[in-house]
């Protein structure tokens, strides 16, 4: 098969396009046997599949039809007709359409009118159906029961399924699980999911769906987006979350760390696409306000880079060396940001780097102007041990009054090998105060014999109920028995 693009599609070229290259397969004795060259219609039978490139299943439904009706001359079980049927990409509609005949023509061998209703045919027998195979549900079993055997699995077919799933996403960039836009229980791998960039993001494809554009209107608009190479608002967006960066309209391809399919859109397509962005984007920011801080790393790499306090800027000329810029005091500032001059280069990456930034285009050979800077993403680091992760929250005098034997890593241990006991208890007494009250814990690991305790007061004017003292008695059980449950949830931060 070979491609070409006709308008801005990718459409397989004919036969006659390429006669002009041949296969050959090199044989025992010497000689070569010539592959012949098909039409792309052709459907030929392989490994027991029929199929053509256009996915055309005429030629598939008829071998069907065929066995179908070889089952009802012979009257017999008829396993093969299951042969392959994961594998069949008609619509359901073409599928129970070619069945059909063949029961049309079967049902008067079993006793039935061969006109009783669709439902009676399928139904079991206990709901007085005669119960005969639902092709659709048949095949919707055979591709569920492949799924389940070869997802995520080395098998040649599982890795098959990952690829086109991935492709797949590719191709329509929607947010979050797929499935859960049709009311579906699947869940994939997270890796799978496609989430926002920044805090407040949106798929451009979700906001597209959103406007109700055509069928083609959205191919249309799809292209552009693989193209430029974006998938959300913060693609086509200046790094302070709220402008649109005009480079989203160039003819330049564009660039990322993510897999997008190679694309050609025609000057129609990208008048379209610029229309869309100028007259949705700025809709959806006076909706959800500006794009928060960054909390993945973003696949569209910034090309400059900033220091904390916007003193210098970096352009990252290649993976081992950048441009150093220093901001310009003797030209005011516009409304467009502040200038900045190229001092150097240097080797390696700039150190001080804190920040991401946004540049209009370069003024002169050395000399640009800043537009904004956001904080650059740094993945969150788990803590190491039992006691780091303690001291990683924000409010310590929960832990004033903790006594831990040893490090505390036994936790974990205990709570993987099922000996961990944990104990609790509150106090209230109305007559020392009315607007105090208590709790105490205790974790013991029957194996090791390994104990935790701690105790913590409360004390608020504002929290007291109007209400008798049991209320407050069970509020300050409530004390014990949170705190308590926040040491097995720190063990398991670590693992």
């Amino acid at each position: 098969m070979s491609w070409k693009f006709c308008r801005g599609k990718a459409v397989l070229k004919s036969k006659e396009e390429v006669s002009r290259h041949s296969l050959s397969i090199p044989q025992s004795d010497g000689t070569t046997a010539v592959i012949p060259l098909e039409a792309n219609h052709v459907t030929k039978k392989t490994l027991g599949v029929w199929s053509n490139p256009l996915n055309r299943p005429t030629v598939p439904l008829e071998k069907l039809k065929t066995k179908g009706l070889d089952w009802v001359d012979k009257l017999r079980q008829y396993p093969g007709l299951f042969y392959g049927l994961s594998s069949l990409y008609a619509s359901p509609d073409e599928l129970e359409q070619a069945m059909g005949s063949v029961y049309f023509n079967a049902l008067p061998f079993l006793g039935f009118n061969r006109n009783i209703n669709k439902a009676y045919r399928t139904l079991p027998s206990e709901y007085q159906g005669i119960g005969l195979k639902h092709w659709c549900i048949e095949k919707l079993g055979k591709d569920i029961s492949v799924l389940l055997r070869h997802w995520q699995s080395d098998s040649t077919l599982g890795m098959a399924l990952q690829f086109v799933y991935e492709a797949f996403v590719m191709e329509i960039r929607l947010d979050g699980n797929y499935a859960d836009k049709y009311d579906l229980s699947i869940t994939f791998a997270p890796r799978f999911n496609i989430g926002p960039s920044r805090v407040g993001d949106v798929a451009l494809m979700d906001i597209f769906l959103a406007a109700g554009y055509s069928t083609s209107l959205m191919e249309s608009l799809n292209r552009c987006r693989r193209f430029k190479c974006a998938h959300s608002l913060s693609d086509v967006l200046f790094a302070d979350g709220k402008t649109i960066n005009y480079e989203i309209f160039s003819d330049a391809p564009g660039e990322s760390t993510s897999l997008f399919s190679w694309e050609q859109p025609t000057r129609a397509d990208q008048l379209q696409w610029k229309s869309a962005i100028l007259d949705k984007v700025p809709q959806t920011i006076s909706r959800i306000g500006q794009l928060g801080k960054y909390i993945c790393q973003p696949h569209k790499q910034y090309k400059w880079l900033a220091s904390r306090d916007r003193e210098y800027v970096y352009r990252l000329i290649s993976s081992d060396e950048y441009g150093v810029h220093k901001r310009d005091y003797v030209h005011r500032i516009t409304r467009s940001g502040s200038r900045y001059n190229k001092i150097s280069a240097q080797p390696g990456q700039p150190s001080d780097a804190t920040l991401y930034a946004s540049a209009h285009p370069p003024t002169t050979p050395d000399s640009i102007i800043l537009h904004s800077t956001c904080d650059i993403f740094h993945k969150p680091t788990n803590p190491s041990t039992f006691m780091s992760c303690l001291s990683s929250y924000s409010n310590q005098s929960l832990w004033k009054h903790l006594e831990i034997d040893g490090d505390g890593d036994w936790l974990i241990k205990s709570i993987l090998q099922g000996t961990l006991l944990i104990s609790m208890d509150g106090s209230y007494m109305s007559d020392l105060s009315q607007s105090a009250c208590s709790g105490a814990f205790i974790l013991h690991c029957t194996e090791s014999k390994q104990e935790m305790r701690g105790c913590l007061v409360d004390e608020s004017h504002q929290a007291i109920p109007r209400r008798p003292w049991p209320s407050s008695s069970a509020t300050s059980r409530l004390h014990g028995q949170s705190t308590s449950g926040l040491f097995p949830h720190q063990a398991g931060t670590i693992l």
